[in-house]
């Protein structure tokens, strides 16, 4: 299960660095609660052994020729970004799911933390 999750949050990045790019976003800065995933693409150290070397390689590269910063955050201070990753994952039929409101059960989400 470790695996699976891993591999979806490069996807998952890919898929952000893919928008911006087709988007033309300037100034952007990815947060993420995975360690590894920021660790793997933020340092240019060799991936050869990694089970997602192909993917971490072209964030990399877009993450370079996009000027695009990444940052740790927790989990727990970000509770609208964990409530949409969840709500994500629940798409098991879509690739890409561009919201234009934040969906109806994230507005008492902010008033929580």
């Amino acid at each position: 299960v470790w695996l699976q999750c891993r591999a979806s949050q490069f996807r998952a990045l890919h898929g952000v660095l893919t928008v911006a790019k087709n988007f033309n976003l300037k100034n952007v800065i990815i947060e993420t609660d995975s360690c590894e995933v920021l660790m793997l693409t933020s340092k240019g150290g060799a991936v050869d052994n990694h089970p997602d070397r192909d993917m971490i390689e072209e964030c990399r590269r877009l993450l370079f020729e996009l000027g695009i910063s990444m940052m740790h955050t927790l989990r727990e201070g970000n509770r609208c970004a964990d409530h949409l990753a969840k709500l994500g994952r629940m798409q098991l039929d879509e690739d890409l799911v561009i919201l234009h409101r934040p969906p109806h059960s994230m507005h008492q989400l902010p008033q929580q933390e």
